[in-house]
């Protein structure tokens, strides 16, 4: 997840850099000081209605991103309001994001679209374990601080949900939905994963995250005995009893 907030406050981040520069084909200069990883291959348009052509970052190509200017968020907190979308064969992302005067993402309404779930990475709290499938987007209000979630609403649907690598299994479809903290407060938010059609095994997790803190409860169900899921869920770790696994951590952001 972090990952596409990354992505999202990039794209973002070549609006804030350039909001005062006409036409868009200045921002190559002022965005590659600060970002050396991205990359591009041509600019249309205006630093107030423009578009990149060719986008990368990090390898992963994110094709065109677009952006528009909406309006200033108060006369004197230099803060404005803009569209953004990515699009490639690969994905589509399309939200309004609320810059800082510095070009940072402080929040982004009606984020809606779908990205690789490839591009999240688990790999440090389980290695060798990779996501396949795709992960759409139906977020409603995110709440950011350099680059990390303070608070959030909305859903993101899971479709065919599956992990590769050092163990093998589908999921069918799972839904996580971010509960939002007090409004106004930014205390965190909690959010619950869920298995939403049937498979071998069965996905509950719930959890909370404050500011670069979160914990997490994860619990898998064995539908039908199956020794290789048994012996996937052991090499995990945690407690097995009866065919349910249990694995609770917490860590930092």
């Amino acid at each position: 997840m972090r990952k596409l907030l990354i992505i999202l406050g990039i794209l973002a981040l070549i609006v804030g850099v350039t909001a005062w520069r006409l036409p868009a084909g200045l921002l190559l200069e002022p965005v590659q000081s600060r970002l050396p990883e991205v990359d591009w291959s041509d600019t249309e348009g205006t630093a107030w209605n423009g578009r990149i052509e060719g986008f990368a970052w990090k390898g992963l190509q994110l094709g065109t991103v677009a952006w528009e200017f909406v309006g200033l968020e108060g006369l004197d907190s230099g803060m404005t309001r803009w569209n953004v979308h990515g699009q490639s064969p690969q994905y589509e992302l399309r939200a309004q994001v609320v810059l800082t005067a510095d070009g940072d993402v402080s929040e982004v309404f009606d984020l809606r679209g779908y990205a690789p779930a490839s591009w999240i990475d688990i790999t440090d709290r389980l290695p060798l374990i990779y996501l396949e499938g795709v992960m759409r987007f139906d977020i409603e209000h995110l709440v950011l601080e350099n680059g990390l979630p303070l608070n959030g609403e909305g859903i993101v649907t899971w479709t065919e949900a599956a992990i590769t690598g050092g163990a093998s299994e589908r999921f069918g479809t799972l839904r996580l939905a971010l509960t939002p903290g007090e409004r106004g407060t930014n205390e965190g938010f909690d959010f619950r994963l869920n298995s939403t059609e049937p498979a071998d095994l069965r996905v509950t997790a719930t959890g909370n995250m404050l500011r670069k803190n979160y914990e997490v409860d994860l619990r898998l169900d064995i539908v039908d005995e199956r020794d290789d899921l048994i012996g996937f869920m052991q090499q995990l770790g945690g407690e097995i009893t009866r065919g349910r696994y249990r694995y609770q951590w917490q860590g930092s952001l």
